[in-house]
C-alpha cells in the first residue's frame, strides 16, 4: 500500500509582519489531511544575516485525568494501548504551569488550546512553549540559511505576509 506524501499548504505567519527582518512563524496544513499541521520558526536574522530555521510538527493532545493529575496525550490514544497512560504524557505536560505563567496565559486555555484541531490555535500553544523551554527540544537540528536561501525557500509565506499587511494598512 502506497504511502500518500503531505502537501503543505501555507495558511498563517503568527510572527512578525517583517520575517525577513524580525523573523517569522509560519504554520502549515497537510491538504491531504494525514498527517499533523506543522510549524516553522523564523528567528531574527544575526549580524551575519543568517537565520536558524526550526520545523517541527504541531501534535493535537487530549487532555486525560487521572487521580494524580490532568495528562496530555496523543489525540489518538486509548485505554487499550500497552503502557499506562502516563507512559503517553507530553514531555512538557509537567511543566505547563511554568509556561502558562510565563506566556501570561490561564493554565486551563493552554491546556485547551493544546487539544484543538485548528493549526493556528495548536501554532500559538507550541509557541509558548518553544519560548519557555528553547526551539530546539522541538527541532534538535534546525536549519542554517542564509537570506538568499531563505527569500527562495519561504517566497510565498513572505509575500503573503507582506500582502496582507498592506491589505491592513490600506484599511485604516
Amino acid at each position: 500500500m502506497e504511502t500518500k506524501q503531505p502537501m503543505w499548504e501555507f495558511i498563517a505567519n503568527l510572527g512578525d509582519m517583517s520575517p525577513l527582518d524580525y523573523g517569522g512563524y509560519f504554520v502549515y496544513v497537510d491538504a491531504t489531511g494525514i498527517y499533523d499541521p506543522q510549524a516553522v520558526l523564523l528567528e531574527e536574522p544575526n549580524e551575519g544575516r543568517t537565520y536558524t530555521v526550526y520545523r517541527f510538527d504541531l501534535e493535537q493532545l487530549k487532555r486525560v485525568e487521572t487521580p494524580e493529575r490532568i495528562l496530555l496525550v496523543p489525540f489518538a490514544y486509548a485505554a487499550d494501548w500497552t503502557h499506562p497512560v502516563e507512559a503517553y504524557d507530553a514531555w512538557f505536560s509537567k511543566d505547563l504551569t511554568g509556561v502558562a505563567e510565563s506566556g501570561g496565559i490561564d493554565l486551563t486555555k493552554l491546556r485547551g488550546m493544546l487539544c484543538s484541531n485548528d493549526a493556528t490555535t495548536l501554532a500559538r500553544a507550541y509557541q509558548y512553549i518553544g519560548e519557555y523551554h528553547g526551539w530546539d527540544n522541538f527541532d534538535s537540528y534546525p536549519e542554517t540559511m542564509t537570506q538568499a536561501e531563505v527569500k527562495r525557500r519561504y517566497k510565498v509565506e513572505v509575500s503573503r505576509t507582506n500582502e496582507i499587511y498592506e491589505m491592513a494598512i490600506d484599511r485604516h
